[in-house]
């Protein structure tokens, strides 16, 4: 009886011990194998290229918008002098076109008509007159409002429209400068539009880089 006993004994911590192992095993097995997944997941992200969760990022983030439209100001001998805003990549005969064409009296060749626009652009198309002397030249300003090269308003023989691109010159003062030149003629130098009523030395220094005689 005694031996019976102590066979179950045996027997049951034998059972208990191999089912704890079991156990074990299993659980490692479980543990492992979410481990493998984990690391399938991980490489599989890293051949992508793209880490997880991360979408639609532009091809190129510094992709530069180029404007579709120019706005310019044609003047001087045109039609219908204006502002006007016209699609980029055309050029100075465009914008002319743009005005009405020129007037009977424009020198068509003084200006090179083949220019590209540029936004804020100024466009004087002169007369034969103006130009028989060569008294004035194309005058042509970028967005800033510098002026390129050495054209220059020309206060002997603008008009009143060119005249009024001048900082501070309105209509009133752009007559009183032509008044000035009917009586007095020319302007010997460019200090002397100080000469006309409303033209102090504050207006002059504003725009004596932009004038020429």
């Amino acid at each position: 009886m005694k031996k019976n006993i102590l066979v179950f004994t045996v027997v049951f911590i034998l059972s208990s011990a191999l089912i704890s192992f079991v156990g074990c095993s299993d659980d490692e097995a479980v543990i492992l194998l979410d481990g493998e997944r984990f690391l399938e997941d991980s490489q599989t992200d890293i051949d992508s290229g793209q880490p997880e969760g991360v979408a639609g990022v532009p091809d190129d983030p510094m992709e530069i918008k180029v404007p579709e439209d120019v706005t310019v100001y044609v003047c001087g001998a045109v039609r219908n002098p204006e502002v006007y805003t016209l699609e980029s990549g055309l050029r100075i005969i465009d914008a002319v076109n743009a005005a009405g064409g020129f007037r009977e009296d424009a020198d068509e060749c003084y200006v090179n008509l083949a220019t590209l626009l540029a936004d804020g652009q100024r466009i004087y198309i002169p007369t034969r007159e103006e130009t028989a002397g060569s008294a004035v030249n194309l005058i042509s300003e970028g967005m800033d409002g510098s002026l390129e090269g050495d054209n220059k308003v020309n206060i002997n023989t603008a008009d009143a429209a060119e005249l009024m691109t001048l900082p501070g010159i309105g209509e009133a003062k752009a007559m009183l400068i032509m008044e000035y030149r009917t009586k007095n003629g020319r302007f010997g130098t460019i200090e002397d539009i100080m000469k006309i009523s409303g033209i102090k030395e504050g207006m002059f220094n504003r725009i004596k880089d932009r004038i020429c005689i």
